[in-house]
This record gives C-alpha cells, structure tokens and sequence, in this order.
C-alpha cells in the first residue's frame, strides 16, 4: 500500500512538529529528512519533486529485491562504494576541516591576480533575501529601509547582468533604480535585494566583494596540494611498488 500526504491544505500525519509526507508500507518520510537534503528555505514545488521521487525509488527497490538477489556484481559495487564513502570521510574530517585560510592570504591573491577581477560586463554586489511568505519579504524590505538587520540571513553575491532570471535582472540594471528591490515574486518566492555596489563594465571589483570567491579558490587549491602531498607519504609508508604492465 502507497500513502501519499502533503503539506498546507492537505492531511498529514503528525509527529511533534515533524509530519510524514508520505508512506510507502511502513517506512515513512518526514519533513525534517527533506528539510535535511533540501533546506529549510526550499519552496513548495522542490518538495513535491523531492518526495514524488523518493516515493519512486522506494517502490522500484521493493519490486525490484523481489526478483534480483545479491550476486558477486553487486557485493563488488558495494564494497568500492563504502571504500569510496570512507575516503571521503576521511578527507572532510582530517584535510578539509584542518585548512586555514587568512586575511593575508586573501589579500596576497587578490594582489597577484587583480586581471582576474576585472568585470567585462555591468555587476552589482548585493544582499539578497528570499521567502516563500510575502509579508516576511515586505518585513525584510521595511527593516533594510530602517538601515537595520532583518532576521532573515542573506545571500551575499556579485551578479552580473544577464546572470538572473527576467524580472530581477531588469529591476537590477535598470537606470536610477532603488538601492532596495522587491518583494518580487519568481517560481513561487519572493526576493528582496540590497544592492551595496555596482560596478560598469571592464571595472576592477573591489577585495571585499570577491573575498568569498578568493577564499573558495585558496581552499580548493589548499586541498588539493594537501591530498596530493598526502598521498605521497601514503604511497611511501605502504611501500607501494608498481611493476610494469604485460603487452
């Protein structure tokens, strides 16, 4: 037997502010494991898909385990995918975690790459605030005319022009627009922005509006140096020896 239960307007069944969203015999879906893959902020129309294919992955596999027995394949994808899942444990927890990245390194690659910040198209660096309620919104956008924080936490970003969809971007780039936008309503959300800066067309984007890109390329390369370096020394304490392939 398939259940399939939804949210506002429609029956669910409740657990301590965490209802099931769907059932397939006894094994149920909540909000919270949802929310956990999707995030809180995730309209109504990415939790439907979310849930229709959990529903459809979960009746193939029973049907599909009626007929199809562990074999010697799949114990083998098995295995590799746990060793997979281990190295990556591994990695997040004893690499990842352990990187530092610092003003000074911020500011050092800024200065030996500025070429790569200057902007060939108009941009605007920008707070923007999303919900799926619009008096929320409208209270975001009342709170920023206050020169005051909203509750809500923003997405801080440099946005090109072109980069967002039809309504924003024209509200965006328009000529003597606000410093404040919305709420504007698009796919069932309402956004409000904050614009801090913009900048013309083949202008040099200032450190404090790319210090989270920067910072996201010196962890990426971090990691990858110390992987690397890691996997040397592996390969010397595990006395790895390669001998050449037969023809």
């Amino acid at each position: 037997m398939l259940l399939f239960v939804f949210f506002a307007g429609c029956e669910y069944l409740p657990f301590n502010g965490n209802p099931v969203l769907a059932r397939v015999n006894l094994r149920v879906l909540r909000l919270s494991e949802v929310d956990d893959v999707l995030g809180v902020g995730a309209s109504r129309a990415e939790k439907e898909q979310y849930v229709g294919n959990w529903i459809n992955r979960e009746i193939w596999y029973r049907h599909a385990k009626k007929h199809v027995r562990s074999n010697q394949t799949i114990r083998g994808h098995l295995r590799e995918y746990r060793r997979e899942l281990i190295i990556k444990e591994y990695c997040d927890q004893y690499i990842r975690q352990h990187i530092m990245i610092t003003e000074n390194d911020v500011l050092k690659y800024y200065s030996d790459h500025q070429n790569e910040f200057i902007i060939s198209v108009d941009a605007v660096f920008v707070e923007m605030y999303t919900s799926n309620n619009k008096n929320a919104a409208t209270d975001v956008l009342n709170t920023l005319k206050k020169a005051q924080r909203p509750a809500l936490p923003p997405a801080v970003e440099l946005v090109k022009k072109g980069e967002y969809v039809g309504p924003l971007d024209k509200l965006l780039f328009a000529k003597n627009t606000s410093a404040f936008i919305g709420p504007v309503l698009v796919r069932e959300k309402y956004y409000v922005v904050s614009v801090i800066g913009r900048y013309p067309e083949n202008s040099l984007v200032r450190v404090e509006h790319v210090r989270g890109e920067i910072i996201q390329r010196l962890q990426i390369e971090a990691y990858l140096n110390a992987s690397q370096q890691t996997q040397k020394e592996l390969k010397e304490y595990f006395n790895v020896k390669i001998f050449e392939i037969p023809d």
